[in-house]
């Protein structure tokens, strides 16, 4: 085999997903072991998990900036710091809105009910997971899938893979079923990816997904993604047909939800078609931020 051929198959879109995928994915599974193993002798378990999800957030983005400004050679516009307060607060604001309607539907309706009201410190865990699965979900789902699918076969081919991957990634959840990972990769899947097509950036997606989470586990008290909510600034019940509250799986598998995603995503791309931000499958390279 010469030189050019191992070169070629090295910088292929297909092995610069798998390294960054894998790499992304493997610190994700670290972190969050870290996160739940160690204890720091007299701090809060809730606050000392928090300061290692922001350690091990800001360390997930470097190594994503490394990999990729190595191995693409290139400068990492998908990070870059323009515009960044304005791309977060919209996110976290669409997040907020998203999953707030998703439950005030629910609450309109009799089946969601608040039993107390608790400490705000209550929402310190949610944050943390929050945090750390926004950050390396969105760097790994849109970074490395969404971005490199979309240089070789435009924006179309990537939302449908990048989306239909991150519904597989939810299938093994708790409580998951075929209907809670299609819902997910409807809702979440393109969402998030037509988000990063809008903005060009990874900070918006990031946002909106850790605002979703967290309003669900953290102010709510609903399970994310099959997983239980341990801590909220609710404690709640809900009750009701699964097509209305998504069941043990949690909201994200409500009608509803996926309705109201939907909305935004439409919006989103409207505007993408308006702004020239869609790739066409036979033209190369991607956008700047």
């Amino acid at each position: 085999m010469n030189k050019n051929f191992l070169r070629k198959i090295w910088n292929s879109a297909f092995i610069r997903i798998l390294v960054g995928f894998i790499a992304i994915m493997v610190l994700y599974t670290v972190f969050q072991l870290i996160i739940y193993a160690v204890e720091v002798p007299g701090i809060p378990t809730s606050l000392s998990g928090l300061v290692f999800a922001v350690i091990a957030s800001i360390i997930g983005l470097i190594v994503y900036k490394i990999i990729y400004k190595a191995y693409e050679r290139r400068k990492i516009n998908e990070l870059s710091s323009r515009n960044t307060g304005k791309y977060l607060f919209s996110g976290f604001l669409t997040g907020a809105i998203l999953i707030s309607l998703s439950v005030l539907v629910v609450w309109l309706t009799g089946y969601y009910h608040v039993v107390k009201v608790n400490s705000l410190k209550a929402i310190l865990p949610a944050i943390t997971m929050a945090l750390i699965s926004s950050v390396f979900e969105e760097l790994a789902f849109r970074g490395v899938l969404f971005r490199i699918t979309e240089s070789r076969l435009g924006s179309l081919w990537a939302l449908a893979v990048s989306a239909l991957f991150f519904g597989l990634a939810h299938i093994a959840n708790p409580n998951s079923t075929l209907i809670a990972a299609l819902a997910i990769a409807v809702e979440a899947g393109i969402l998030l990816g037509v988000a990063y097509m809008w903005a060009r950036n990874l900070w918006f997606p990031i946002a909106i997904h850790f605002s979703w989470n967290l309003m669900q586990e953290g102010i709510f008290d609903i399970n994310v993604s099959g997983n239980e909510a341990a801590n909220s600034i609710l404690t709640s019940e809900i009750s009701g047909p699964a097509w209305l509250t998504g069941s043990a799986f949690g909201i994200e598998a409500s009608v509803q939800a996926v309705l109201f995603c939907l909305c935004v995503t439409t919006y989103l791309y409207i505007n993408c078609k308006k702004q020239n931000k869609i790739i066409p499958r036979h033209k190369k390279g991607s956008l700047k931020a």
